[in-house]
């Protein structure tokens, strides 16, 4: 099964998420950039972030050769700020073509989960959900970062 994991990172859990996947089941890795980086200070990516997040911004995304046809499965990753998911995959989302495509989906998370799995599954239109994860930073809590891998191995056995 040709999948691909499409993820935006700023303090690493997703991408730490990501990586250990793609490398489980052999996927495609696909990270999402801003155009605008954001700020570096921890004070500073709260605000801007949490603003555009609580605000449902699209912010431009760096160009990415990702094609959703070409891949039975794809799973998107998200942190979650400010209880939402992150303005960089509410543009990606919107931008790419999931109609008809195999979605999984995954979030991360510091505090709680919040609502950022809900709304990409509102977001992902005519993308078939086949499930989802959330998961409490993996990049530092193990069990997390296996619990996630587990399942994506899952995934790819159905």
């Amino acid at each position: 099964m040709k999948t691909a994991i499409l993820y935006f990172s700023l303090s690493g859990n997703t991408e730490t998420a990501a990586k250990a996947m793609a490398s489980a089941i052999e996927a495609d890795l696909f990270a999402i950039e801003t155009t605008k980086p954001y700020p570096k200070s921890f004070v500073g990516r709260i605000f801007v972030g949490g603003f555009q997040a609580m605000f449902k911004k699209k912010p431009s995304i760096k160009p990415l050769s990702f094609t959703p046809a070409q891949y039975d499965l794809i799973i998107i990753g998200t942190p979650t700020w400010a209880g939402s998911v992150v303005p960089a995959i509410r543009t990606a989302l919107a931008k790419f073509d999931f109609s008809s495509r195999n979605v999984a989906l995954y979030s991360t998370f510091a505090g709680e989960a919040g609502r950022s799995i809900s709304e990409m599954t509102e977001l992902a239109v005519g993308a078939k959900i086949v499930d989802v994860k959330s998961a409490k930073e993996p990049a530092k809590v193990s069990d997390s970062l296996d619990s996630l891998t587990a399942w994506a191995k899952g995934l790819i056995s159905r």
